[in-house]
């Protein structure tokens, strides 16, 4: 067999111990190395996907990817190898991690502590942030990719399997939802170009699984899993444990959120909000959504209850009908077969390309759902909402039926365009500004409408270089106004006796210069006095962190003058 091969191929240098884990196309199994006397992971790919060429090529791209990362926590690959014999095979050798995964924990416990929830948000939200900033979209995180060395607090995110680069190269087929049904955002079962905001929503959906110890949506099949995740919402996190931390709450909240705009849009803020104090922010942004929440499930109740007394309208119109039918002596043979058949809802999905489709049943309850929801929210939200694939016709006969609302008449004219403004970091809110004039704070995220055209907008944040961005605003089209700021971190630089400071070759003045902001990085500093020797020193700039640094300088003797530098 295939994975015999690889064994044998490998017997000089690793002695095989024992298999430690199996999945849909590998098998891991724990080897010693011979020469370095260390454990290792052995992964072979299983002896039936071998002579798959796309299969090989996905699990070398696989090792590929790890290899050219380095985190820790991320699983250092050691080699890779392709046999090439009668029986062909490849084998990715990594380091050899001893402990368990999320699942397996979660399985055997339950609920997992809060401490633990820290833990994993902070070590795999700092995954995302590396991998992402290296232009890869992992794809499948869930708690059985991830992984906790026994006897530690380290984990690590594994299994990059189906990643995508940024080369676009995905080696799938077109229109195949890639990834585990519990944790698929809603773009990607819609079939739209997915970003790294895909995978900070199944991060959401595994933080969620490992607080209340289920998935976040339950069904009798797959399908239906995927339809919970484009159109319903997961049962508040505070039904689960009244107790937890507010930050917490919000931020696999914030991760779950059914537009990618509204989600984090890296790892690195969710560390932001983590590691901060945001509690009168935080609060607003739960009450709210707390409350929108609650409407919608009241319009649902509302709407089955306007249907449950259709439903007995009808029942009752029947039998009445067919009361004088009998009286009349006509027989009545079909109707009473027909009529619940009609009023039944089928399954609400047919392929995965094609959700949210449903039955015409289902078409009116949601459609009714949605058309309320519209009439009571603000332009902002009506313009972001489009209707789901297959609802226009039906859309279309239900305004035949009911005339629009004032709502809908106030709501904002089709001929402008949305711009939706945002700016990283989060923590630290930018001032938006058009023609000088101050047209919002980012914060959060805020939109606003526009006509068509073209409009430079300035984002300003005190201590900081303004950005300006250009944007194209389309008719009924939203246009997104993003930027990112480096993060800063102060220096104070003293000098005996006074002298003149260069940063990377910019004059910043003489001594003392206190707490000068610079953005993240490393530095080379110089300072410069007449009659004295120049002195040079690197610093490296980190957020939130205030570099010190003094020079004493030296007085250059007479013999020495020549060689100085000094201006």
């Amino acid at each position: 067999m295939g994975i015999d091969s690889v064994k044998q191929y490998l017997a000089n240098k690793y002695e095989f111990i024992e298999p430690i884990g199996k999945g849909g196309f590998a098998e891991v199994y724990l080897a010693k190395d011979k020469l370095l006397e260390r454990k290792v992971a052995v992964k072979i790919l299983l002896s039936q996907f071998a002579n798959e060429p796309d299969t090989v090529k996905r699990f070398i791209r696989e090792a590929r990817l790890y290899a050219r990362m380095d985190h820790k926590n991320l699983i250092p690959v050691y080699d890779i190898g392709i046999i090439e014999d009668k029986e062909k095979n490849a084998f990715i050798i990594m380091k050899y991690i001893k402990g368990e995964s999320l699942r397996t924990r979660q399985e055997r416990e339950g609920k997992l502590p809060i401490d633990m929830i820290r833990t994993v948000i902070k070590e795999i939200a700092s995954a995302l942030e590396y991998i992402h900033s290296q232009g890869i979209i992992h794809r499948d995180i869930k708690p059985g990719n991830i992984l906790t060395e026994e006897g530690t607090q380290n984990l690590y995110l594994a299994d990059f399997g189906i990643a995508r680069a940024d080369t676009g190269d995905t080696l799938t087929q077109s229109g195949l939802i890639v990834g585990t049904p519990n944790y698929i955002s809603p773009e990607q079962i819609k079939g739209k170009r997915i970003d790294s905001r895909a995978d900070l929503y199944a991060f959401g959906a595994t933080l969620y699984e490992l607080i209340t110890g289920k998935p976040i949506f339950t069904g009798d099949s797959s399908m239906q899993i995927l339809y919970k995740h484009v159109n319903e919402e997961p049962e508040p996190l505070d039904s689960h444990m009244p107790n937890l931390p507010r930050e917490i709450q919000y931020i696999v909240t914030r991760c779950l959120e059914k537009d990618p705009d509204k989600r984090f849009q890296t790892g690195g803020e969710i560390l932001e909000i983590l590691d901060s104090k945001r509690a009168t922010f935080i609060s607003r942004y739960l009450q709210a959504r707390k409350k929108a929440l609650q409407q919608k499930t009241g319009k649902r109740k509302n709407v089955i209850g306007k249907i449950a007394a259709i439903f007995l309208l009808v029942v009752i119109t029947a039998a009445v009908v067919l009361l004088l039918n009998k009286e009349k002596g006509v027989e009545v043979i079909s109707k009473k077969e027909e009529s619940p058949q009609k009023t039944r809802a089928k399954p609400p999905l047919k392929t995965e390309e094609q959700l949210p489709t449903k039955s015409k049943t289902e078409i009116v309850i949601e459609d009714k759902d949605t058309q309320d929801k519209k009439d009571k929210e603000t332009p902002s939200v009506q313009e972001k909402q489009k209707p789901p694939v297959g609802l226009k016709k039906e859309k279309e006969t239900k305004e035949k039926i009911k005339p629009k609302s004032r709502e809908e008449q106030k709501m904002q004219p089709p001929q402008q365009g949305t711009v939706r403004f945002s700016s990283y970091p989060i923590i630290m809110p930018a001032e938006v500004y058009l023609n000088d004039i101050m047209i919002g704070k980012t914060g959060q995220v805020f939109d606003k409408h526009f006509d068509p055209g073209e409009y430079t907008f300035t984002f300003k944040i005190p201590g900081y270089e303004e950005i300006k961005q250009k944007v194209i605003v389309k008719t009924g089209e939203e246009s997104i106004a993003h930027v990112k700021f480096k993060p800063y971190g102060l220096v104070t630089i003293t000098a005996l006796p006074f002298a003149r400071f260069f940063i990377d070759g910019k004059d910043y003045g003489t001594d003392p210069l206190y707490e000068i902001k610079l953005p993240e990085g490393e530095y080379t500093v110089k300072a410069v006095k007449k009659g004295y020797k120049t002195e040079e020193k690197k610093i490296k700039v980190e957020f939130k962190k205030t570099v010190t640094l003094s020079f004493t300088l030296e007085k250059v003797k007479k013999e020495e003058k020549h060689d100085t530098h000094n201006p």
